[in-house]
């Protein structure tokens, strides 16, 4: 939570002043006391802990931290503390290269000294919601066939280059000229196997039964284009 890295912020500084800590963006003047400033200024994907800990989301973020004072010299001289104080913060990180005029600018304020600071932040992931098996796994043996059958128009004309679907087993086979297909490897149990046709813009889905199966099946499709039998 975002929250329990502010906290663990404001530990590392209350470690080492008792300075009034914002987590707004810098001053463009200093106040009457001292102050810092620990802006969160970028957030990056960081990778797993290890491959086995895939049960936790990463990220990195990035602070901008900056010192005020009524006096310059007691401003820098908490900025220093607080940098070697980070160095010693397992976890933490710290960059000491200039940042961009155009961050100052973007942020409204002047230039001053400043380094930044990352950490990680870590989020379980929700456990997936997996109901105990109350039964032991039964395993039930299916019997191969094939069905075989005609899509047709209404009026009975044969409709060539349809597509026969068993989109419950992943199966499909295309009708020829005389409208028939064929299609191998189907369970036959005591379920119907639902069978879509789609032809020329139209689709057409029927389940078909374990008896109605052993013979040709005939399909009727009306499709959008005229067919020529």
């Amino acid at each position: 939570m975002l929250s329990d890295s502010q906290e663990e912020l404001m530990a590392w500084v209350r470690g080492v002043s008792d300075a009034e800590v914002s987590f707004a963006r810098p001053a463009p003047e200093p106040g009457d006391g001292a102050s810092v400033s620990l802006y969160l200024i970028e957030m990056r994907g960081r990778s797993p802990l290890s491959p086995a800990r895939v049960d936790r989301h990463q990220l990195e973020l990035g602070y901008l931290v900056t010192a005020s004072s009524s006096e310059s010299s007691a401003a820098n001289q908490l900025l220093v503390d607080l940098c070697f104080a980070a160095m010693e913060q397992p976890g933490m990180e710290v960059d000491l290269e200039p940042v961009d005029n155009r961050l100052w600018q973007a942020l409204g304020v002047p230039p001053q000294p400043s380094f930044r600071v990352t950490m990680p932040l870590r989020r379980r992931r929700p456990a997936p919601d997996i109901r105990p098996v109350l039964k032991p796994l039964g395993i039930e043996h299916a019997a191969i066939s094939t069905l075989t059958g005609y899509v047709l128009t209404p009026d009975q004309a044969a409709v060539p280059e349809a597509r026969v679907e068993l989109p419950d087993v992943g199966r499909a086979a295309m009708t020829n000229r005389v409208g028939a297909f064929r299609l191998d490897g189907v369970p036959q149990g005591k379920r119907p196997v639902r069978v879509v046709v789609k032809a020329r813009g139209r689709e057409v889905t029927r389940d078909i039964g374990a008896r109605e199966a052993r013979s040709p099946v005939v399909i009727t499709i009306n499709p959008t284009e005229a067919v020529n039998g």
